[in-house]
């Protein structure tokens, strides 16, 4: 069992964040891409950014993102882009809820 089965079979919540080099914009035209995606959704892992994080004159692709399991957003407060130019991609963030546990 790999972890993302192992994560999925204890219902834990989980975030998975890079530099996929995968355009989501390229659904329609590059043959893995749609696979990628499937394979993301199959372990109920939604992409939290939609909107272009590499962004030259000639392009602008969705390469950068933080996939979640946490389908109805209840662990976290906002996410998005930060947009700056100090990088040739750009941050990406996720503002975790902090839900702490007490014992009773």
């Amino acid at each position: 069992m790999n972890i993302i089965d192992y994560l999925q079979v204890e219902n834990k919540q989980c975030y998975i964040m890079g530099d996929f080099n995968i355009n989501l914009t390229n659904y329609g035209s590059h043959t893995e891409t749609p696979d990628y995606i499937d394979a993301m959704f199959q372990h109920s892992f939604i992409p939290l950014i939609n909107k272009p994080t590499r962004i030259t004159t000639t392009t602008a692709t969705v390469i950068d993102n933080i996939y979640s399991s946490d389908i109805l957003g209840t662990n976290y407060h906002s996410h998005g882009i930060i947009y700056t130019d100090i990088s040739y991609h750009l941050p990406i963030y996720v503002y975790l809820l902090n839900k702490l546990m007490t014992r009773r």
